[in-house]
């Protein structure tokens, strides 16, 4: 008995102790020009449905892998642990919102709706009371998400466990709610896989595009930091961190995608995240017809840039990994060099950014 009382004093103190320990990472991606960029994962499971982890944890874990942004988003339709956990589409948020705060982490409420091909999945966040959603007709759980000011999002849309040779397909039915505007947004990238098909049904149905982790189990078992296999992000261009300023920046499509080394979205938004990236120094000599600029990725971006045109002045490729320098030649009356960004995927042309850089001047030139 002594020993159960001095164990009920003891993990408790040790809880607190792990927690006042951790550690946050930084993940180093610059604001743009009137807007902060938030960092968020919008697409996470807890033991609420079929996740591994309480919702508490997912506050963690997000705040240590350096999110701004949370949304939990357990299944609807889906529910394998109920007979451990009361099923409670609410409760997740419930649990989880006092320690969001504490963290300065904004926790959003939200379902996934699950449902066969089609419609498939989709999430449904913002809500207000995410139980109202319990509907049969799948129109009607969209009517009352949409009711309730939800901002909706096709998941996963080639998911191979609906579409076997994982291509998205849009259905009649999508077609259907693109039109009505009831859908805002669709997933370019989930876990570990990401659609590039999906920047053609965005262009089409003016849909943002987004990036998730879709989280079960624990990140730090699914992403090393750092490496290709990063937690997907949606990096979102609020006016400032606060969930009026989220939710405005969401539904004006202020959003770019980040998974697997690549950047997905609106060249209005890739090309001031890219610049704000790209530190170009002055000249640091010039001999003869020739200078020798230093180029600076100061973003948790890998950035490959090569040439648009052959003929063009600069080296025909410069990889910039996250956090580097290089140091490029090129001839000395060139002020600025024109690269496409070939890890992006723009929404205007399905290709890469077209990026221009300046190279500041010198006395010298």
């Amino acid at each position: 008995m002594k020993i159960r009382k001095l164990l009920l004093i003891i993990i408790p103190v040790l809880l607190l102790s792990l927690q006042a320990n951790a550690q946050r990472q930084v993940i180093q991606i610059p604001d743009i020009p009137g807007y902060i960029t938030l960092k968020g994962d919008l697409h996470t499971h807890t033991v609420f449905s079929d996740g591994l982890v309480w919702p508490t944890f997912r506050v963690n874990e997000a705040w240590r892998d350096g999110l701004d942004v949370l949304a939990l988003t357990d299944h609807l339709e889906y529910t394998p642990f109920s007979a451990d956990v009361k099923v409670d589409a609410a409760r997740p948020y419930e649990i989880a919102k006092t320690l969001a705060s504490r963290h300065g982490l904004l926790l959003v409420q939200g379902v996934e709706i699950t449902r066969g091909m089609p419609p498939g999945h989709l999430n449904a966040i913002f809500l207000e009371d995410p139980e109202k959603l319990r509907l049969d007709d799948v129109t009607e759980v969209m009517k009352e998400a949409l009711r309730q000011g939800a901002y909706i999002f096709w998941n996963h849309p080639g998911w191979r466990g609906q579409q076997p040779d994982g291509i998205t397909r849009v259905y009649d039915l999508h077609r259907e709610w693109f039109g009505k505007g009831w859908v805002h947004g669709v997933e370019f990238g989930n876990g570990r896989t990401y659609y590039p098909e999906v920047i053609d049904i965005a262009r089409e149905h003016n849909l943002a595009i987004l990036a998730n982790s879709d989280v079960h189990g624990t990140t730090a078992d699914s992403y090393t930091p750092g490496a290709v296999s990063h937690r997907p992000l949606t990096l979102i261009f609020s006016k400032e961190k606060s969930m009026t300023a989220l939710r405005e920046a969401m539904f004006e499509q202020r959003m770019v995608a980040w998974i697997q080394n690549i950047l997905a979205g609106s060249e209005q938004w890739l090309t001031p995240l890219l610049q704000a990236s790209l530190e170009v120094e002055p000249p640091n000599t010039v001999v003869g017809e020739n200078k020798w600029v230093t180029i600076r990725n100061e973003s948790a971006f890998l950035i490959h840039l090569e040439k648009d045109d052959d003929e063009a002045a600069g080296p025909n490729s410069i990889r910039l990994e996250p956090l580097t320098t290089v140091v490029v030649q090129i001839p000395r009356d060139v002020n600025s060099i024109r690269y496409n960004v070939v890890n992006t995927f723009t929404i205007e042309t399905s290709g890469p950014l077209l990026l221009d850089l300046e190279i500041p001047k010198t006395l010298i030139d």
